[in-house]
Parts: structure tokens; sequence; C-alpha cells
């Protein structure tokens, strides 16, 4: 990159701040090269208390060591804290008439929900000014974000990444790229436990107490100050984290015409899962009686409680490629194989020796392959298929469990996937078209089940079969017929669904009867993504150096999210979907322009953007028949949990390069 430095302040809605420092030397020397950035965002959050508070850094460092070798070393992190909105609710909480604007929403659900507006968010509330009490994080004590609420949710972490590459061309056909890496932090997110007061308490659907209820932090505090023992407190659910690793890969230009590719990843990663006391909100203590190597059950400012145990992964996979191009053909394949290895070490469970829970679970395998092929037909059209089989090694928590129960035969998942398209490009280069289809077989979703194991210990067995499909096509053109007009669109359509029903039988104990289970998927949507998505991007350029886009983008085919494991019964003899969210379009504006300052590398371009741009009241995302949500469990607009979509907002700045 050429020597230069870069500065941007941005400004926007509800106190957004973002500032941006980036610098690059260029080649010094021939031999050097150091590049850096500095990222300062802050904003109360267009959700109500959705505040951020962030930061993020980056350094890169460059040494051509000699023509043959380069070392290339890099460093970044992002700490960050923000107030959460980590609870979904009824859509007449936010907006009572858009509510029953919709297909399906019963007015007599109204009076069970008060509307708090749009912004809404449950997951903070006042607290008195008066109440001085520090709260733990990140090992060490704090004032709390604001003196005047407290936020139930609270996100913060902060995970470095340090690397070190090296490119070495051992010979004209043969080089070979190493990275090595670290990364490890700390961080968690915040919640409540033990009795917590509330505004509004034991408040149910159709119980005549309207929803939502919110947390009384001053009364909460009284409470505990008049006893001393916390009876409620905010904790901490902490990972601590670090991983190291290294990827390399051997390229081999074995013929004219061939490449020859292998690689290796091998990585190694601890992770520490833990609770701690964030905030005794009044009291001196907290009563905690889950480790068995205690001596005391009182818990203080920044003590574990609840739980703490340690996952170990050791990672090892290979694979293979070739390549091949002759003429207007070119076709590639390729094998992965890689194994990995759990251990549990639970820090507050006993074994029947009196030491640590320690599980070491057999190493799990699984494999790929994959090929394609693209020719061109002229050297304006190609067309290409690619296709895949994943044999997917299963994650940590269908092996081992988190309460430290060993899954007996975890297996693995499957995926099929076949892809074919074409892309034509015209010979002034005006326009591009491109387009593809896919068909995508997931084989053997599972769930687990607690049951006993011959020795009497406890196990956990696999529900296994859910099959579900995935078929669609996807397009994308982009037209520039003048230096004065630009328009790129695309297009997808995508049809997602279970295909059948599961059924079979497992055993609780090693001589009980069999008992059955049926999952009545057989048809039913995918969830928690739009099937259709389309969008249109009209780019002008009036004057030298101005650029206005209007952005258009419309979602459809969209089902709320829903558990495929607990459709365990037929309602009413029918599988009903689960609701689907209402179609919606949104519009954002982006305005950008350059002053002219007469020099080539000097510019300070001024910029703006406007999301949502006509306010449009939408549903951005939705869990169906969630449990404090619903109204009577009908899969029905009164039934969802759910985020509407942010309002307009917009953003503003400068940037200034030199």
């Amino acid at each position: 990159m050429e020597s230069g430095l870069s500065l941007k302040q941005e400004v926007g809605n509800d106190g957004f701040m973002k500032t941006s420092i980036i610098g690059n030397t260029g080649l010094i020397d021939g031999k050097y090269a150091f590049n850096g950035a500095v990222v300062k965002k802050t904003g109360d959050g267009t959700v109500d208390h959705a505040w951020t508070d962030a930061w993020a850094y980056n350094f890169g460092a460059v040494w051509n060591i000699n023509k043959n070798n380069r070392l290339e070393f890099y460093a970044l992190a992002a700490p960050q804290r923000h107030g959460q909105n980590s609870n979904k609710e009824n859509i007449a909480i936010f907006d009572s008439k858009y509510a029953t604007s919709l297909d399906g929403y019963l007015p007599a659900a109204l009076a069970s929900y008060n509307e708090r507006g749009r912004t809404y968010s449950q997951n903070w509330a006042p607290v008195s000014s008066s109440y001085q009490g520090l709260q733990y994080w990140n090992g060490e004590t704090h004032s709390r974000y604001d003196q005047n609420f407290i936020n139930q949710a609270e996100n913060y972490y902060n995970k470095p990444l340090v690397s070190l590459n090296w490119y070495s061309k051992l010979s004209e056909s043969l080089n070979l790229l190493t990275d090595i890496y670290y990364s490890g932090g700390t961080g968690g997110g915040s919640g409540v436990l033990g009795t917590i007061k509330q505004f509004n308490a034991n408040n149910v659907a159709g119980t005549g107490v309207p929803l939502p209820w919110r947390y009384d932090w001053n009364a909460t505090i009284a409470q505990n100050q008049a006893t001393g023992e916390s009876k409620g407190i905010l904790y901490n659910s902490v990972n601590d984290q670090w991983t190291v690793g290294a990827l390399s890969k051997l390229n081999y230009q074995a013929t004219e015409n061939l490449k020859l590719t292998a690689g290796i990843d091998v990585r190694k990663a601890e992770i520490d899962h833990f609770g701690e006391v964030r905030d005794l909100l009044g009291g001196s203590y907290f009563i905690d009686n889950f480790n068995q190597f205690q001596t005391t059950n009182i818990k203080h400012l920044g003590d574990k409680e609840g739980y703490w145990y340690t996952d170990n992964v050791d990672w090892f996979s290979t694979y293979g490629q070739a390549e091949y191009k002759s003429g207007a053909f070119t076709g590639y394949g390729t094998a992965g194989w890689s194994t990995i290895k759990y251990e549990y070490r639970n820090h507050f469970a006993k074994d029947a020796n009196g030491n640590e829970v320690d599980i070491k679970a057999d190493a799990v395998t699984g494999y790929q392959f994959k090929g394609g092929v693209n020719y061109n037909l002229t050297s304006e059209l190609n067309v290409f298929t690619n296709l895949g089989y994943v044999s997917k090694v299963p994650i940590m928590s269908n092996v081992i469990t988190s309460g430290g129960l060993v899954v007996n035969n975890p297996q693995n998942e499957r995926f099929n996937s076949y892809e074919a398209g074409a892309v034509y490009t015209t010979p002034g280069k005006e326009l591009k078209l491109q387009g593809n289809v896919y068909y995508t077989l997931w084989k053997n979703q599972a769930q687990t089940v607690n049951v006993t194991n011959d020795d009497g210990t406890s196990g956990q067995v696999f529900l296994n079969g859910l099959n579900s499909r995935y078929y669609g096509a996807e397009f994308e053109a982009a037209w520039q017929p003048s230096r004065l007009f630009k328009l790129d669109g695309s297009a997808s359509f995508g049809n997602w669904m279970y295909t059948s029903d599961v059924s079979g039988a497992y055993l609780k104990t090693p001589t009980g009867t069999p008992t059955p289970y049926t999952y009545y998927i057989n048809g039913l949507k995918i969830g928690d993504a739009p099937q259709s998505q389309f969008s249109l991007a009209g780019t002008i350029y009036p004057v030298d150096r101005l650029s206005l886009q209007l952005v258009w983008k419309h979602y459809g085919n969209y089902f709320s999210s829903w558990d495929p494991f607990s459709r365990t019964a037929l309602e009413n003899g029918t599988r009903p979907q689960s609701w689907q969210i209402p179609d919606y379009s949104l519009f954002d504006l982006h305005v950008s322009y350059r002053l002219p300052l007469g020099t080539r590398k000097s510019e300070v371009k001024l910029f703006a953007h406007v999301f949502n741009l006509f306010n449009t009241v939408y549903v951005q995302d939705a869990v169906d028949n969630a449990t404090y949500a619903k109204f009577d469990g009908n899969h029905s607009a009164d039934d969802a949990g759910v985020y509407l979509g942010l309002p307009r907002t917009w953003n503003a700045g400068v940037e200034v390069t030199f």
C-alpha cells in the first residue's frame, strides 16, 4: 500500500460517534512496510439503552527477506461493551396498530400487552443514583456504565489475534505458505440470579395483568440491604479462552496445466466456562452451594459461582487438491479429513475418588470431498458446476455436554451439495449477468436425551435422523451503460424444508422398555431466514466526484424460527407451519462527495447514509409460539416473539486522506 494517513469522523442518530485513524508507511527500502489502525465507537443505541462502547486496533508489518521469502506479522483486537436487547416481545408491545394490521393477530390479544414503543427493550430498568455498588468483570471492579440505570444483559469481550505468516518460494514450481497464530481473550454476558423484584410481576398473557414486566432494581437492593444476604444478584457468564494453531499449504505446479496443493491445520484450544458474581445489588454476600470442593458457600463480588468447567479441544485436519486447466476447461477436486479430541474438566464436581471430574472422549473424525468444473463457451460466456459431500464432526456439546455427560455413539451430520451456473459479460464490459441453481441435503441432525449407562452412570444418546432439503436459484446483474449511471441487482429464490417425520425408540436404562419418539416435521419450512430476497441499487454520478445511490431490498417467504424437536405431536391432525413473517421492503440512501483538492494523494470525502429511508415498520426476526410472548399458541402473529426492525437511522461524516 502507498504511504499515507486517513482520518475519518462519523456521527449519527442516538449519540453515535465513530473515529478512525489508519496509517501506512508504504514500502521502505524495498523490504519493509508497516500499517496500523485505531477505531473508537460509542453510542446510546437506537433501541432503548442498547449502548455501545468499543475500540478496534490492528497493526501489520511486512519483511521481504529476499526474493524468495517474505514474513508478514499482524495483530488485531476489538475490546467492546454493549447493553444488550435479548428479549423478543409480542408485537403489540412494540406497536399495537401494526400488530392488529397483521393477518392472524386477534384484537382480543391487545388486552394482554401494554404498548411501549418501537425501540422498547425489557433488558434495562432505572435505579437510584444513590446506589454506589460496584460491578465486577474482566478481573476487576468497575463503576456501572450509568448511575441511573442497570442493564440486566450486558456483553463485554475482547479476543486479540496475533499471527505470523511465512511465504516461501522453494523453487520455480514449488512454494510453501505457513501461518502460526495465537488467539485468546476473556469476555461474557450478564444476567440475573436468585430473587429479583419486579414491576408488574407475576403477569402472564390472559390473566388480566398486561405484559411486559420490568425488573425493580431499587426494591431488590432494599431487599438485600435489609439482611446483608443478597437474595438476587447480577452474574457474569464468562468464557476465558486461548487457541494456538498452525496452517500450512504447499503448492506445486506439476505441469503447465496441473497444480497440486496439500495442507494441514493443527489447533489446540482451552476454554474456561464459569459463573461469576457481577453485582451484589446492595447485599454483602451471596449463598451458592454448587461447588462440591468449597469450604464455605458464601460468595463475594467477583467470586466464581454456579459452575466452573474447562473444555480442551485438539484438532488436526489435512487435505489435498488438484486443479487442471487446459484451454477453455478448468476442473478441480479436493479431499479432506479431520479428527478432534475433546476433554472436559469440572472444577466444581467430584468423581468417585474425590477428584475433579475429568472426561476424555474418544476422537471423532470427519471427511469431505468437493469438486467442480468450469468451461468457457466463448470469451463472454462460461458455465460451471460444483458438487460436494461433507461428513461433519460433532461439536463438543454433542460429544460431552456442559453437564459432563458423555454422549453415546455420537454421529456425524452429512451434507450433499450440488450447484450449476453461468456467467455472461458483454464484450464492452458494460453488462455482467450471472446465475446459479443449487440443491443441498442436510442429513442426520440430532437431539440428545438423558439415559442411564450400563455402569449406572448418567449418559446421553443421539436421537437422530432429521433430514432437510434446500434448493433454489440465485441471480446477479451489473449494468453501467454510461459514466453517469450504474445499476446493480440480485435475486434469490429458495425452498427449504424438512423432508420427513422422524420416528424411533431408545432405552432410558439398559434393561428398560424402549421409549418411542416421533418428530412430526415433514413438509415444514426451515425458519429464521428469508427464502426469497431481492435487491436493486441505482447509482448516479451527476457531476465529477459526486455519487448518489438508492438501494431497494425486499425479503419474503420468511418463516419464524422454531425447534423441530418440539414437534412431538400432531396438532388437530396436522403439522402447522411456524408463523410466516410478513414480506417487507426497505430503502437505503447513500451519498458521497470528494472535494477537489488538486493533488493526487490528498483527498477530503464527505458522506452520508440513511437506512430505512421511509421508516417502514417490519418484523426483522421472530420466534414461533414464543414462551413469554404467545397469546393462544396457534402459530399466529399474536403468538410470536419478535424484534421489530430499526426505524429510520442515519450517519454522516468526513474522511481526510493524505
